[in-house]
C-alpha cells in the first residue's frame, strides 16, 4: 500500500519553509494584533516571491509559511530574495516594526496531497526553519548544498541534531550587498 501511495502521490522536490523570528516576544511587548499586522505585511513581502521563483504556496498558518519547488535553486532564490525583501522593509520602518523570518530548505521525496505535503523532506525543511536558522538565516540540507554550490556560497554548521537524526546542514550566505 505504501508503494502504491507513493507512486500516486509521491513527487521529488525542495521544500521551504519560513517561520517567524521573536513572536513570543513581540506579542508579550505589543500584543497579538500588532505581530498580526507584521505577520500579514511578510506574507505580503513572501508570497508574490513564491510565485516568481516557480515555486508552489502550499500553506501558510500561525507564523509560518510552506512552499515546494522542482529543484532547490529556485527554492534558494526564493529564500534569499525573501530575506533581501525583509531587509528592505525593515530599512524603512521603526524598529516595533521590524519583522524577520528564519527559513529551512530541504530537497528530498514527499506526498502531495490536495492542499498539504509530507514526508522527510518537509519535516527536516520545518526543524532547519523553526530550530536551526537564526533571524535572517537560511539553513538548508546537503542536498540543497550541493546542488546549488556554483551559484551560493554555503558555510557548513557541522551534523546537528535535526529532528534525532545527525544531518549536515549549511547556511547560504547573503550576497554581498
Amino acid at each position: 500500500m505504501d508503494r502504491d501511495i507513493t507512486a500516486a502521490l509521491g513527487t521529488m522536490g525542495a521544500v521551504l519553509v519560513c517561520d517567524s523570528s521573536g513572536f513570543t516576544a513581540t506579542t508579550r511587548r505589543r500584543g497579538i494584533l500588532h505581530f498580526l499586522g507584521l505577520l500579514i505585511r511578510s506574507y505580503e513581502l513572501t508570497i508574490p516571491l513564491v510565485t516568481r521563483h516557480r515555486g508552489t504556496l502550499i500553506k501558510n498558518e500561525a507564523d509560518n509559511l510552506i512552499a515546494i519547488f522542482e529543484g532547490p535553486e529556485d527554492a534558494v532564490r526564493c529564500a534569499v530574495a525573501v530575506q533581501e525583501a525583509h531587509r528592505a522593509s525593515n530599512a524603512s520602518a521603526d524598529p516595533d516594526d521590524h519583522f524577520h523570518v528564519c527559513i529551512g530548505v530541504d530537497y528530498g521525496h514527499f506526498l502531495r496531497l490536495s492542499d498539504d505535503v509530507f514526508g522527510d523532506a518537509v519535516n527536516v525543511a520545518y526543524k532547519l526553519g523553526e530550530d536551526l536558522a537564526g533571524r535572517g538565516e537560511i539553513v538548508v540540507t546537503e542536498a540543497v548544498a550541493r546542488a546549488v554550490a556554483g551559484s551560493f556560497h554555503t558555510v557548513s554548521l557541522g551534523t546537528p541534531d535535526v529532528g534525532h537524526i545527525a544531518l549536515a546542514v549549511y547556511r547560504i550566505e547573503p550576497p554581498p550587498s
